[in-house]
This record gives C-alpha cells, sequence and structure tokens, in this order.
C-alpha cells in the first residue's frame, strides 16, 4: 500500500514549518496546540504510514498546520483512500475473501440515482 497520506502531511510539515525538525514542529504542537507529550513520535508514525489517525486528530492537526482549504481537501482525500483501503484489507483478511473481491464490492457498486 502507499503512503500517499502520510507523504503528504510531511510535505504539508516541511512547508507551514521549513527547517525545522520533526521532534521540534512536535514540540511546538505540544506547547502551542495542546497536543500530548512526546507527540513527534506519533507524528513520525503517521507520516511513515505506520499508523493513521483519528478523523478527530487529523482536523486538529491541520488546524495547527493552518492548512488552507486546497491543502485541506487533498489531505483529507488522501486520508479516505488510505483509511477505506486498510479496512477492505483487513475485511479481506478476516473474512478470507480475495482483496479484489471486495474491493470490487465497495469500490465498484452502484450509487442510488435518488427515484425511487
Amino acid at each position: 500500500m502507499q503512503n500517499k497520506f502520510g507523504e503528504m502531511i510531511q510535505e504539508l510539515r516541511k512547508n507551514k514549518f521549513p527547517g525545522q525538525s520533526l521532534r521540534k514542529v512536535g514540540d511546538s504542537l505540544t506547547d502551542e496546540h495542546d497536543f500530548k507529550k512526546f507527540f513527534y513520535t506519533q507524528l513520525n508514525k503517521i507520516e511513515l504510514g505506520f499508523v493513521l489517525p483519528s478523523s478527530e486528530l487529523l482536523s486538529k492537526l491541520l488546524n495547527a498546520y493552518d492548512a488552507n482549504d486546497q491543502e485541506r481537501e487533498a489531505v483529507v482525500n488522501a486520508y479516505a483512500q488510505q483509511i477505506t483501503e486498510e479496512k477492505v484489507r483487513m475485511v479481506a483478511e478476516d473474512t478470507n475473501v480475495e482483496y479484489a473481491k471486495v474491493e470490487a464490492a465497495v469500490f465498484n457498486r452502484k450509487r442510488p440515482t435518488g427515484k425511487k
């Protein structure tokens, strides 16, 4: 699985806090935006793709980064795609159904037209 979401979070951090290390940014988020102590460790895991944050944490992070509407939309789209792919993978593994079949059921379904 690609880590497009984590790469976008890393790029956003580097653009918003040029020249600052991940630890320094994490510490400033802790001090200025009430993130948990040692948040930089969680931020590192997010950027590397080891964990996906909750949607609440993502919103808080985007606010702390002062992301504009375009940045916000791009990050949220990457987040939604990655979290959905992770859930599909988990369902496929847990049920012993081929990934492609579960994926097809999720992504190739017909959308309701609103007509009854």
